[in-house]
């Protein structure tokens, strides 16, 4: 669910964004509503944390709970879906090379999309260390210290700050 409020100056908008819409759907509904050469921009993805890498048990009689609840978690990683889009909102739409997604996740290592030395390209560096973790579900309040402890020294990083930083400017309307 997207809801879109009156425009402010020029081509910013602020956009609404229910827990269920991933960053593709929300391009989709800019371009349904605006069209292919609508400018946007900053898209802004919070995550909520990065999940500790797991094995997939074998599919068996004797497991096939830990089987269905590891197909579960893969279905909805929303990590790969952020790869996907931040690679393609930053190289193509709608203005080819140009930063416009910014995702805040702790643990994933401040990942920031930057010129090569030749500045002939660009491409993905990490600005922070990237620690995988235990994560307790999204309903668990048992781990709700753990996370917000966990998010206080994320935002205390340096490549968070600098990034917090780039998006606040990239709302500036010149």
């Amino acid at each position: 669910m997207v809801s879109l409020n009156p425009p402010c100056r020029n081509e910013t908008r602020f956009w609404t964004v229910d827990t269920k819409t991933t960053p593709p759907r929300l391009w989709n509904e800019v371009l349904t509503v605006f069209g292919p050469t609508r400018g946007t921009s900053c898209f802004l993805s919070i995550g909520t944390g990065t999940p500790k890498s797991e094995e997939v048990p074998s599919a068996t009689l004797l497991n096939v709970t830990g089987f269905a609840a590891s197909m579960a978690s893969i279905a909805t990683n929303t990590e790969v879906t952020n790869v996907l889009f931040r690679s393609l909102i930053n190289a193509f739409a709608p203005t080819p090379n140009v930063k416009k997604y910014w995702r805040f996740n702790v643990g994933n290592g401040c990942p920031d999309w930057v010129p090569t030395e030749d500045g002939t390209s660009f491409q993905w560096v990490l600005r922070e260390t990237r620690e995988e973790q235990k994560l307790g579900e999204l309903d668990d309040v048992a781990a709700m210290t753990k996370t917000i402890e966990a998010a206080k020294l994320y935002i205390g990083q340096k490549g968070a700050q600098d990034m917090m930083q780039e998006c606040a400017q990239s709302l500036i309307v010149s």
